[in-house]
C-alpha cells in the first residue's frame, strides 16, 4: 500500500513539474528516440530522479517569479517527504534499540517520537513498564515510525 501511495505522489510530482515547466515557458529541445526492447521501464525511483533533475534545472533559471519560486519550493518539499517515507525505519533496529536501551527511550527517538523519547528518558521508561509495553508493541508491529511504516 505504501508503494502505491509513493507511486501516486511521484505521478503527481511529475504532473506538477510539467505544469511548472509550461508556466515558466522554458524552451527545451528533445531528441527523438526510437523505442527499443532494451529500454528500461519507468519505475517510481526513475520517475523520482527525473523530477529531481527537473527541479535542479528549474532552480538554475535566473528569472523565476515569486509564484514560480513558491511552487518550486513546494515541489521540493514533496520530493523530500517522499524520499523520507521511502527511506523508512528498520523494524529490527527499532526492536534491538527497544530491548537494549528501552528504559532510556532511544527507540522512540529513532521512530520519530521525540517528545515521548524525552519523557521516557526522564522517567527511565516509566520505571520499565512503558519500555516493556513499547517492546511488545514493536514485536507485534503496532508501534510504527512516525508518519510512515517499517521498510522490512
Amino acid at each position: 500500500m505504501q508503494i502505491f501511495k509513493n507511486s501516486i505522489w511521484v505521478i503527481l510530482l511529475m504532473i506538477g513539474s510539467l505544469f511548472f515547466a509550461s508556466a515558466t515557458s522554458v524552451q527545451q529541445t528533445r531528441t527523438p528516440s526510437k523505442t527499443t526492447e532494451a529500454q528500461v521501464p519507468i519505475t517510481s525511483e526513475v520517475a523520482l530522479e527525473l523530477v529531481k533533475s527537473r527541479i535542479s534545472e528549474l532552480e538554475a533559471q535566473p528569472n523565476l517569479t515569486k509564484k514560480e519560486t513558491r511552487k518550486l519550493n513546494r515541489l521540493k518539499k514533496r520530493v523530500a517527504k517522499i524520499e523520507k517515507t521511502k527511506a523508512g525505519d528498520s523494524w529490527l533496529v527499532a526492536l534491538l534499540l527497544s530491548f537494549f536501551l528501552g528504559v532510556l527511550g532511544i527507540h522512540r527517538f529513532y521512530l520519530g517520537y521525540t517528545w515521548q523519547g524525552v519523557v521516557q528518558l526522564v522517567t527511565f521508561g516509566g520505571l520499565g513498564v512503558w519500555a516493556l509495553i513499547d517492546f511488545i508493541r514493536i514485536i507485534i508491529r503496532d508501534l510504527q515510525p512516525n508518519g510512515g511504516s517499517y521498510v522490512d
